[in-house]
């Protein structure tokens, strides 16, 4: 409940009562702050030469009010200025208000400290307009300090690599760490070289030369090498090297994929890709690529190897012999 009065009430009041030294009350009176719906109403009492203003802000009709308090007075040109707090409900934050009227109207402007401002109008009727003013926000309610010194003061940033705002130091980390993350990918996921001297060796397969493994004639070896892969990778291609100087045998290839189980005693090995070398000349060094289709993540307990097999007749000089692989991945 207020009261409403005419701006000249106000006015005869001020001019009557400033010499005096008695508080005493002028009556109550209400602003809206537009454009937002609250409507502010305050009890003036007149104090010598400033005027005691408390009440509350409707909260433009909420279940709870928000206590409002604070000092008015004249300005030297003949103004009425407020300084207001208003305490919001429910949750305390404050909220603190400048505003200024003219005695001909009661009504004038409004300031925040919320960066807000607006017309402070006088005396509106029983509805009012316009969307509930926005919860203020409290920002560091206990301070910031930099080496345990309070920072009293920052200044106004002038360019775009100054750090004194969010937003820029945002904008530099969004705009680079895509195209850093990409790079770092290329520089990781690189094509691994293994050497054919890596690799487990059955039966009486031998070192031969060039980083070769050769296949004796008679029996059926096997050389095993293990592809070392990082985590996540999925390998895309391999490129076998060897030589096959055979007309009548040939070198059989096969990626697997082998995955450790809990309680299980072997590890379970499945194909990923097989193919055979191709003959060709006599001491001729040859490599084949082979893309795998379906590949499987690399985990903990899941890897790859390559098995190299073959049973070289030994017929005129032929030979047989696994001389390394290149691994293709990619890192999603």
């Amino acid at each position: 409940m207020f009261i409403r009065v005419r701006p000249v009430v106000w006015s005869v009041c001020l001019l009557a009562s400033v010499s005096s030294a008695s508080a005493q009350s002028i009556g109550t009176f209400a602003w809206q702050q537009q454009p937002f719906c609250n409507v502010i109403t305050l009890n003036v009492v007149q104090n010598g030469a400033i005027y005691l203003v408390d009440g509350f802000d409707d909260q433009c009709g909420a279940g709870t009010r928000a206590a409002s308090g604070g000092i008015a007075f004249q300005n030297p040109n003949g103004s009425i200025g407020f300084g207001v707090t208003i305490v919001t409900s429910p949750g305390g934050t404050p909220l603190h208000i400048d505003a200024t009227i003219d005695l001909g109207s009661l009504s004038g402007t409004w300031r925040d400290s919320s960066g807000g401002t607006g017309a402070w109008v006088f005396a509106p009727g029983g509805s009012t307009s316009g969307a509930p003013r926005p919860v203020p926000r409290a920002s560091f309610p206990a301070g910031i300090s930099a080496g345990n010194t309070t920072i009293t003061n920052v200044a106004t940033p002038v360019s775009g690599t100054d750090a004194a705002t969010k937003t820029y130091v945002d904008a530099a980390v969004a705009g680079s760490s895509a195209a850093d993350r990409a790079f770092a990918k290329t520089l990781y996921a690189t094509t691994v070289n293994l050497s054919a001297y890596g690799a487990d060796r059955t039966a009486n397969i031998s070192d031969a030369n060039s980083g070769c493994l050769g296949f004796p004639a008679g029996g059926f070896n096997q050389a095993r090498l293990d592809l070392p892969l990082p985590i996540g990778a999925l390998p895309t291609a391999i490129t076998v090297k060897y030589v096959d100087s055979s007309s009548t045998t040939s070198l059989s290839f096969g990626l697997r994929v082998y995955t450790f189980q809990e309680g299980v005693s072997r590890q379970d090995s499945q194909a990923a890709a097989f193919f055979n070398s191709t003959n060709g000349p006599v001491g001729g060094v040859r490599t084949q690529t082979v893309a795998i289709a379906s590949p499987q993540p690399v985990t903990a307990a899941r890897g790859y190897y390559i098995n190299a097999t073959g049973a070289n007749s030994g017929i005129g000089g032929e030979e047989l012999a696994f001389c390394g692989a290149q691994v293709a991945y990619t890192l999603p």
